[in-house]
């Protein structure tokens, strides 16, 4: 995989640990897992057993995993605390008779900020009152360490196709019209402000701080705009309108959820709106909204238009 392909495939791991919550998040993790290491098992909770404290492990290598996604990190330390202490002595208890606990990892969504030290410090002291098993936490970057060390096929197995460096080499008008259906369908109203000034395409890359990544598959995508230009003269004004709309509002909602701290949140916010959007994870189908999202980000309908340049 080069390193373009490789850039899209951090940006949406990324985008997958920001939108995953609780069981979401654990079901991300095991996913990777499951792809990394044959033998991975997972454990289900099983009525008022639950999962004994154990939501995977690698049995022959006696390494255990117990996952913890709160929907507001930075507001769940003690818990956060109870629960790493509570679940591993439980994990001990129920789990190393059988299958000696050599390792544990507390699998923390810290949607890549980092944690307070009193979680570093319970590690720590666990550690320390348990020197014969490795403990530490296990945060999305190790996750996405593993991820990014699997073969391609099995990273577009977990998130989806990716765009590769040939292009879009055509797109039918069959899945077009899936797509443009999909999207009207799914619309969301909001106020008609007009169309507004088309700008020089280049300088609204720029000044939306998007990588040349994003800028050459827009760029690329925009080639084959030839197709969705005669779609629209085929068909009514409301469509192109509502088109519009459903794009913006999917910017506005994507603009919302990626937190400001993220790194290259301009290219998030893109490949946000692509996954929104595609009905169906196939190339055919991302090339067709790939097109729409050139055409709506040449109009200014998606991302911010430039000033003072």
């Amino acid at each position: 995989m080069d390193d373009s392909k490789r850039y899209v495939a951090r940006l949406k791991f990324k985008l997958e640990v920001f939108e995953s919550k609780a069981t979401a998040f654990q079901d991300l993790f095991s996913r990777v897992m499951t792809k990394a290491f044959h033998d991975f098992q997972i454990v289900h909770t099983q009525g008022r057993k639950g999962d004994q404290k154990n939501d995977g492990f690698i049995p022959s290598k006696g390494i255990y995993y117990q996952v913890y996604a709160p929907e507001k990190p930075e507001k769940s330390t003690k818990k956060a605390i109870e629960k790493l202490e509570t679940d591993f002595n439980g994990l001990v208890k129920l789990w190393n008779k059988e299958t000696p606990v050599k390792e544990f990892y507390f699998v923390l969504n810290d949607e890549y900020r980092g944690n307070y030290p009193d979680i570093h410090h319970a590690v720590a002291s666990l550690q320390k009152t348990n020197k014969d098993t490795k403990i530490g936490l296990f945060l999305p970057k190790d996750i996405e360490d593993i991820f990014l060390s699997l073969p391609e096929e099995k990273i577009q197995d977990i998130i989806g196709y990716l765009p590769g460096d040939g292009g879009l080499e055509g797109v039918d008008y069959d899945v077009l019209t899936e797509v443009v259906t999909y999207l009207l369908k799914n619309v969301k109203s909001i106020p008609d402000d007009g169309s507004l000034e088309v700008p020089n395409f280049d300088d609204k890359i720029r000044f939306n701080k998007l990588s040349g990544n994003i800028s050459a598959l827009l760029t690329t995508a925009n080639f084959q705009a030839s197709v969705l230009y005669d779609f629209f003269q085929n068909n009514s004004g409301f469509c192109r309108k509502d088109l519009r709309d459903k794009f913006s509002v999917l910017y506005k909602e994507s603009l919302a959820e990626i937190p400001d701290y993220a790194s290259s949140k301009n290219d998030l916010v893109f490949f946000d709106i692509l996954r929104k959007s595609t009905p169906q994870k196939t190339k055919n189908a991302q090339d067709a909204v790939l097109v729409l999202m050139s055409y709506f980000f040449e109009s200014c309908d998606i991302f911010e238009e430039p000033k003072n340049i």
